[in-house]
């Protein structure tokens, strides 16, 4: 992230938390609901949804800029399988937005050349080629590795997300060793229902509370010696709890919001379809992110989501853990 972004978001921090502000700095959009993937975890692929135009896709990037977001993350379902996803990124870098993409990796080396003004890529990393291959579908685990390499090959910043489920505990030092491998960080969060998008329960890829917990006990220790886990402290001590969550206060609808694939806007992942219906073409983003509600769930088990929170309580160690992320 550029200095000019880190100090517009340093002063748009200090508005928010002493002045009560909002102001949309981070906002996530999901670009698609279509997936070539097919996820243990994940339903998104089944939500049939009606997809922004690029036009209106650029109109939403429009206000952003004039409104003060700095970071923009592009997710799906899997955001490279929009046509127009070049357009849309150098779009956003015009107004040297921050930009992020979540990708399976399956279509990067056929899209590197559109998204290699992407300042971060991220990519699903579940551990060895049988657990990831099991969890997503066979080639999976070598269509990640094909991009790690093609995306580090084009000087991209690349970091490898890993769900927790019961068959990947005893792989962590795995993953942390590909991630040493590679020079790229990887973000580790629990697996949960509520960013499933599944209308079924995935109980049977719960791990067992006590193995779950001595893992993330794990990571805590390492994380003192080791340089490739972007987690905080502070982030890490909170899923540690998982399944039953503390109280946490969150600033979703304040300074963070997510962009649904039919322009609908909502405080976060976790308030999709549970808020009331406030689309960014219809009104504009600015009166959408204004009558956005505050929420309170109480169960925030997205890691990304949950560093910003602990940012805003102003932890010294998240702060400095933070350039992990930029």
């Amino acid at each position: 992230m550029k200095l000019k972004n880190k100090i517009a978001t340093a002063i748009s921090i200090i508005k928010v938390k002493f002045f009560k502000r909002k102001i949309p700095l981070a906002v996530s959009w999901s670009l698609t609901n279509r997936c070539n993937s097919r996820c243990r975890y994940c339903n998104i692929y089944n939500i049939k949804s009606k997809e922004l135009t690029t036009k209106q896709i650029f109109s939403v990037v429009d206000e952003l800029a004039k409104i003060g977001t700095q970071r923009i993350s592009f997710i799906g379902g899997e955001p490279l399988l929009r046509n127009d996803i070049g357009q849309i990124i150098d779009y956003c870098k015009n107004y040297d937005f921050h930009i992020t993409l979540t990708s399976n990796g399956k279509l990067v080396p056929k899209r590197i050349k559109e998204i290699r003004k992407v300042d971060l890529l991220k990519l699903s990393f579940d551990g060895p080629q049988k657990i990831h291959d099991f969890m997503r579908q066979k080639g999976s685990y070598l269509d990640v590795l094909k991009a790690i390499e093609i995306a580090k090959n084009n000087n991209m910043k690349v970091m490898l997300n890993t769900t927790l489920t019961k068959y990947n505990l005893n792989s962590i030092n795995f993953i942390l060793e590909t991630a040493k491998r590679f020079g790229i960080n990887v973000k580790f969060q629990p697996v949960n229902n509520i960013c499933s998008y599944s209308e079924k329960h995935i109980g049977h890829l719960f791990p067992k509370t006590e193995e779950y917990r001595n893992t993330i006990n794990k990571l805590i220790i390492l994380k003192k010696s080791n340089k490739n886990i972007v987690n905080s402290t502070k982030g890490l001590k909170y899923i540690l709890d998982w399944p039953n969550p503390k109280t946490l206060n969150c600033y979703a609808g304040k300074i963070i919001c997510r962009i649904a694939s039919n322009g609908n806007l909502y405080p976060c992942t976790i308030m999709e379809n549970k808020t009331k219906q406030l689309n960014c073409i219809n009104i504009g983003f600015k009166k959408a992110f204004s009558d956005l509600p505050e929420v309170s769930c109480g169960r925030c088990w997205c890691s990304s989501t949950l560093e910003l929170n602990c940012l805003l309580s102003f932890n010294l160690e998240t702060i400095f853990n933070l350039r992990k992320w930029l």
